[in-house]
């Protein structure tokens, strides 16, 4: 599984997106490989999925950050994410992204820098502000 985080650089997330920039690539040239053996690789790009992700997840400073985060707090189930993956193998896709309205335009507005850094920007300050209020 990867995270929106591979399609578009989060700010203060810069490490998790450097791993999962690097699994998309990885997944892509896997199925390359593999698709004359008849193997299917499906790349899930998930937005935020309620679960205790950012509490396991390191900083910066490569400390433990030891907090959930309100976006992910509120994210969408795991059984809802769970239920989109499996109707996207059932169909056949090799990729999708899971979530709502602004996580599925994500892919749309990773092709355009000026837009990249327009949300980039907005982005920064109001996530340095949640990671100072996470739980």
């Amino acid at each position: 599984m990867q995270s929106i985080s591979s399609i578009f650089g989060t700010p203060v997330r810069t490490l998790y997106c450097a791993s999962k920039f690097g699994f998309s690539g990885f997944g892509k040239a896997l199925r390359s490989e593999v698709l004359a053996d008849g193997i299917h690789i499906l790349q899930v790009y998930p937005g935020y999925v309620s679960t205790n992700i950012s509490k396991n997840a390191l900083s910066g400073s490569g400390e433990k950050f030891g907090k959930l985060d309100s976006d992910i707090k509120n994210g969408m189930s795991v059984e809802e994410c769970s239920d989109q993956i499996l109707r996207a193998l059932t169909v056949g896709r090799t990729e999708i992204v899971v979530g709502n309205l602004a996580m599925q335009l994500t892919p749309l507005i990773a092709q355009f820098d000026f837009l990249c850094d327009f949300v980039g920007k907005m982005y920064y300050k109001k996530q340095l502000e949640k990671n100072a209020k996470a739980e």
